[in-house]
């Protein structure tokens, strides 16, 4: 809750120096996970706060995504993608839900349809690869981008933190990210930590 109230905070400054931009927000809650060590309990709850908050800050546009599957998640993001490009100044980004890099210090959000036992293989054919987003979303030029991801949690999927020759790099949370001007990413701990 304490993390959320600052987020709120930050959202009010925001929504003070960004009155007259045309605001959109994307709001993905990843709870309930096909496999069953996966499942989450806040996500679906903090999604809805998120939703409310937005609504209350007169975004323009608040495109709600709940328990996705890699397809949905993929279509999700890319069609905040294409709504910013076209009709908006600033986009705003809440995720919550698993997260987890690879050996490669690549970050990637887990869809709720990713495998049980899950190699590394799984991760770069499975999950979202977050980092992948970033670099097309520096390409729209001329746009601020915030980014919450509170996707550091302790990782049920721990097969896949093995690298490809097969040993353990004890990979935890997400990889730090140092995304280019105009886009700020919060994370909900700090790099390689779970909340």
């Amino acid at each position: 809750m304490k993390k959320l109230n600052f987020i709120l905070l930050l959202f009010i400054s925001f929504s003070v120096s960004a009155q007259n931009e045309k605001k959109l927000a994307l709001v993905i809650g990843n709870a309930n996970y096909e496999d069953p060590n996966g499942v989450l309990t806040n996500p679906l709850n903090d999604s809805k706060l998120m939703e409310e908050t937005f609504i209350e800050l007169e975004f323009d546009s608040i495109i709600v995504a709940n328990d996705l599957t890699y397809d949905k998640m993929r279509s999700a993001f890319n069609n905040y993608k294409r709504a910013l490009r076209n009709d908006f100044d600033v986009g705003f980004i809440y995720y919550s839900g698993h997260g987890t890099q690879d050996s490669y210090k690549n970050s990637y959000l887990i869809p709720i349809d990713f495998p049980s036992n899950p190699t590394i293989d799984d991760v770069e054919e499975s999950a979202y690869d977050f980092q992948s987003f970033l670099r097309s979303l520096e390409k729209i030029e001329g746009k601020l981008n915030i980014i919450i991801l509170d996707a550091c949690r302790n990782n049920p999927y721990t097969s896949c933190k093995k690298s490809r020759s097969g040993g353990n790099n004890e990979i935890t949370g997400l990889a730090k990210i140092n995304p280019t001007q105009g886009i700020l990413v919060a994370f909900s701990t700090d790099p390689n930590e779970v909340a």
